[in-house]
């Protein structure tokens, strides 16, 4: 067993952006503690380089649900595109999905402005729906990057076996994981890919890899979870740019519901600790769930998540930027 995981078990912001308020945006209130946020998430795309003569241009975006912690009231699309919403089976994941073929040998934009009522989450509003048989089966297997034998096993197995109790088992890896892990991006480094055995042990990484080590290893104990994909917005600003995404994760407890844990903001601000176990700020949207998700209408087959454009030029991927930025109250 790798070293730094001995010594991990016997140990008792992954908000991924920068905030640059806007001009004339001073406001510093703390919204950490809000009960609800309305916010109004701008979500710009550009493709800077279609190939000339390309007969097919796509591009798909995720498109947030309303589910018990957000109400999705709705959103804008701005640019000269057409699109359709298109719904993968599976998880249930929703997309827009444009047609760029008459942007083809030069440069396409658009943006989506979303409007999206968000709760905090607490054990008072616990989610108990997407609870069939065969969701809770889908989110007991394993994930191409997140395995549930071999070093994963083992490491929920010292941590968590002597607990008997489900939510206490999740409890005491969430609390090894926090403990143990450092959230660190450095540069070159092979984080950022959801990848629970690199995280086991490599013992450092960003929120996929804080998350997808957490599923897996609740999921090789038979404890539910799933992994949900989003875009932060910061707790002491009205209004900001955003430099990236977010994830968490969330596990079921029969007679409780889907309870979420944030492990990697847990790790940057340990105050929080036992906040984001069962806990989530209102500081967030959720895009999609899951992993290894196929697409509708794309060639590129299964795609390790989803938050940025998937844009195809014929079926084969081509580079597309994005911008995100917000105003919130």
């Amino acid at each position: 067993m790798n070293a730094k995981r001995l010594l991990a078990l016997g140990a008792g912001l992954c908000m991924c952006q920068v905030l640059v308020l806007w001009p004339g945006s001073s406001r510093a209130e703390d919204f950490s503690n809000a009960a609800m946020r309305s916010i109004e998430l701008s979500y710009t795309v550009t493709v800077p380089d279609i190939p000339e003569g390309a007969l097919q241009v796509d591009c798909w975006i995720p498109l947030p649900q309303s589910d018990a912690h957000q109400t999705v009231q709705g959103y804008t699309v701005h640019g000269d595109f057409e699109y359709e919403e298109v719904i993968e089976n599976e998880f249930g994941n929703h997309f827009l999905q444009f047609d760029l073929s008459p942007a083809a040998g030069g440069a396409a934009e658009f943006s989506v402005v979303f409007s999206v009522d968000r709760q905090r989450v607490d054990e008072t509003n616990l989610f108990s729906g997407d609870n069939s048989p065969e969701m809770i089966r889908r989110f007991l297997q394993p994930d191409s990057m997140v395995p549930l034998d071999g070093p994963i096993a083992a490491e929920a197995t010292a941590v968590a076996s002597k607990e008997s109790d489900p939510l206490a088992r999740a409890h005491a890896l969430y609390a090894n994981i926090v403990n143990t892990v450092t959230y660190d991006k450095p540069q070159g480094g092979k984080h950022g890919r959801g990848d629970a055995l690199f995280a086991c042990d490599e013992r450092y990484g960003n929120c996929t890899d804080f998350h997808s080590l957490f599923i897996g290893e609740a999921r090789s104990l038979g404890i539910p979870a799933r992994f949900h994909m989003g875009i932060p917005v910061a707790m002491n600003a009205d209004s900001g740019e955003i430099g990236g995404y977010h994830c968490w994760a969330e596990f079921w407890i029969d007679g409780r519901g889907w309870v979420p844990i944030d492990a990697s903001e847990a790790q940057k601000n340990k105050a929080r600790t036992d906040e984001l176990f069962g806990g989530l700020d209102a500081s967030r949207i959720r895009f999609a769930t899951g992993r290894d998700i196929l697409i509708p209408g794309s060639a590129t087959g299964r795609v390790n998540f989803i938050i940025y454009p998937l844009v195809e030029a014929d079926g084969e991927q081509i580079p597309a930027n994005r911008n995100f930025s917000f105003t919130a109250s």
